[in-house]
């Protein structure tokens, strides 16, 4: 299980890459085969990488299209690789799941998610269209956390890369009550704290 995560200015400021390399290392635990980032003017992207399929070795993340144009971080397993590939006409070299999604996002846009079968979560920049997509997958196995604000949004796969030691996090009483009702069953899309988002399952 690999950890990625990613911050989007609202206001087209540049993300230095010291600020998304901090957020790669509170997730080093959970990726400790690799960690790169990628900072693309206002959009920055990380990923802890621990490589669990023959197909992620020494296949890095984030992932980029030649064109540089659309940019991926993924923590994923496809249990359709054979059957995407057939979907999208693809015979070449060996691809890593990430790869794979970049290519169905091409083809498919936002609707890739209803091609994909399997545990994932996933961040797509698409430069061209000034897009940020992020999504899970249909059954919300791979978490995925946001906070945002009026300048910017950040993501990561665990809430423990959106803390701030400067700030005292609020907590929110209505999960805290939803799941002590539910009996342990958190509430889908809120967190124990007031500023920090689950992301839903499907794209977002």
């Amino acid at each position: 299980m690999s950890a990625i995560c990613g911050i989007m200015s609202f206001q087209k400021k540049l993300i230095a890459r010291d600020r998304i390399q901090s957020l790669v290392q509170k997730l080093d635990k959970w990726g400790p085969d690799h960690q790169k980032v990628i900072s693309d003017e206002w959009v920055g992207l990380g990923q802890a990488s621990l490589y669990t399929t023959p197909e992620s070795i020494e296949k890095w993340d984030p992932h980029r299209k030649p064109t540089k144009d659309k940019f991926i971080v993924a923590d994923c397993r496809l249990d359709n690789r054979n059957e995407l590939m057939q979907r999208l006409s693809y015979n070449g070299e060996l691809l890593s799941d990430a790869e794979l999604i970049l290519m169905a996002y091409e083809k498919w846009q936002d609707d890739c998610v209803l091609y994909l079968k399997g545990d994932f979560s996933f961040a797509i920049w698409d430069k061209r269209q000034q897009k940020l997509l992020c999504a899970r997958d249909h059954l919300g196995i791979r978490p995925l956390f946001y906070r945002r604000n009026n300048n910017e949004f950040i993501f990561a796969s665990h809430m423990c890369a959106l803390f701030n030691p400067e700030e005292q996090l609020k907590i929110n009483k209505n999960y805290l009550i939803d799941y002590i009702y539910l009996q342990g069953v958190p509430p889908e899309n809120s967190t124990p704290y007031t500023d920090i988002h689950r992301i839903s399952k499907g794209p977002v």
